[in-house]
């Protein structure tokens, strides 16, 4: 018979749990990581996603329609409803364009009124002339772009909206 002496017992009970409670504890802290970035990875995602409808939203109601009102470009950024730089369906305005193009005292107003809400954005149209609008995304930045062709002053060209959020 093994006789422990009354000041060891528990010694190797209090061992095995304490490497245990470090083996738990370690396990728990790798799970809550990985856990932390499938989330944040989800999260960003779901965020690009949101990004990329009103991109779209915006740009067609950019290039498809003539705004609202009609002839928002001879009036201010108080008037505007909602911008649209189409004379017919993706065939742009002279006058819109660049009205639109000198909104940049307006820039939170007129991202409001194009539904892009708490995004930047940057509108560029590439053709027969160079036209921007809005700010240029500046350092790092999640950014979706969207594209549609369009005509102005007869030549067949190309408006770029970039919806875009700073990083940290």
């Amino acid at each position: 018979r093994l006789v422990v002496p009354v000041d060891e017992r528990g010694q190797g009970l209090l061992l095995d749990f304490t490497v245990g409670l470090m083996i738990f504890l370690v396990a728990w802290f790798y799970l809550g990581s990985q856990f932390d970035s499938k989330l944040a990875a989800a999260s960003k995602e779901n965020e690009t996603g949101i990004m990329k409808l009103r991109a779209d939203f915006a740009l067609d109601t950019l290039v498809k329609t003539r705004g609202g009102p009609q002839d928002w470009e001879t009036g201010d950024i108080n008037s505007l409803v909602f911008p649209g730089l189409a004379q017919r369906d993706r065939e742009l305005s002279q006058a819109k364009l660049s009205a639109f193009s000198n909104m940049s005292s307006g820039y939170s107003q007129l991202k409001d009124r194009m539904g892009i809400g708490e995004y930047d954005f940057f509108f560029s149209y590439k053709g027969g002339a160079d036209v921007n609008a809005g700010l240029e995304p500046q350092g790092n930045a999640t950014i979706v772009a969207v594209q549609r062709a369009v005509s102005y002053n007869g030549n067949i060209g190309t408006a770029t909206l970039k919806v875009y959020r700073l990083e940290n």
